[in-house]
């Protein structure tokens, strides 16, 4: 992936307070459209059409438009009377939204039209390829040689799920010991919470016949949950480190707010 330059322009990059770029954003709108539609029409051409003509033209089908027209105006007028202009630079500092990066904008509505499922590859082999790229730059950005991971819907959710593989990866050392006692033999109490997530992952992948039964023993079936150690946030934390504590069993109790200054 190319690297940015410092020749970047930033205004360039924003449809505009004023929507200034407001053109250029409608035109690279349209041809990422137009090349999805082509798609759609290239693919298989030997096909018929499902929407013909005659069914275009019927009383109920025009109905069914000009009602969408409606309600998508009906939006428009609510979302333009009632929401915050987060883009109107120095005039909203209210929260922590700002203008957001059109070519993000551009390509997260293009994505929707390919409705790629993450779930699984072989419903999204282009984004799914896309997404570990993203984690492995993650994972080069935190200085990890090697990273898996996945992309989520907001910080909430990632908060939560780093929490949640926290809180299970440390349980595996007691789960093995448990299990397969041989693989940790000779650890006291103390190294098997201070095992690191890739020794840990190593002694996994080395019993692969026993992994679920690994898996059942660890966090996952509500045992040790406050033996996994604390978790230390900023006292300036997002409550969503809370909220995860309090979902995934740990409690609050466990979460040990940091103070902090100035610097």
């Amino acid at each position: 992936m190319e690297s940015l330059s410092n020749d970047l322009n930033l205004n360039a990059l924003f449809i505009g307070d004023k929507a200034e770029n407001g053109q250029i954003y409608k035109t690279l709108l349209n041809d990422l459209v137009d090349e999805h539609l082509g798609w759609r029409q290239n693919y298989m051409p030997q096909d018929m059409p499902i929407i013909t003509p005659e069914e275009k033209s019927s009383a109920s089908f025009e109905h069914t438009v000009n009602r969408t027209k409606d309600v998508l105006s009906e939006i428009s007028a609510r979302m333009r009377t009632h929401s915050v202009p987060w883009h109107n630079a120095g005039r909203y500092w209210g929260h922590m939204n700002s203008e957001t990066l059109m070519p993000s904008l551009l390509a997260y509505n293009f994505a929707m039209l390919w409705n790629g499922n993450n779930v699984a590859y072989e419903s999204s082999p282009a984004t799914s390829q896309m997404e570990e790229e993203v984690g492995l730059e993650f994972a080069k950005l935190m200085s990890y040689k090697d990273g898996w991971g996945h992309i989520v819907a907001d910080g909430s959710l990632a908060n939560l799920e780093g929490l949640w593989y926290a809180r299970n990866i440390k349980s595996l050392p007691l789960a093995m010991q448990e299990v397969t006692p041989e693989l940790v033999a000779g650890k006291s109490d103390w190294e098997l919470m201070n095992m690191s997530t890739k020794e840990i992952m190593d002694l996994l992948d080395s019993v692969p016949d026993k992994i679920d039964d690994i898996k059942a023993h660890s966090a996952r079936s509500g045992k040790n949950l406050q033996k996994l150690g604390k978790w230390l946030v900023p006292q300036t934390k997002h409550y969503s480190w809370l909220k995860a504590a309090d979902i995934i069993g740990v409690g609050l109790d466990q979460v040990i707010p940091v103070p902090v200054d100035h610097n």
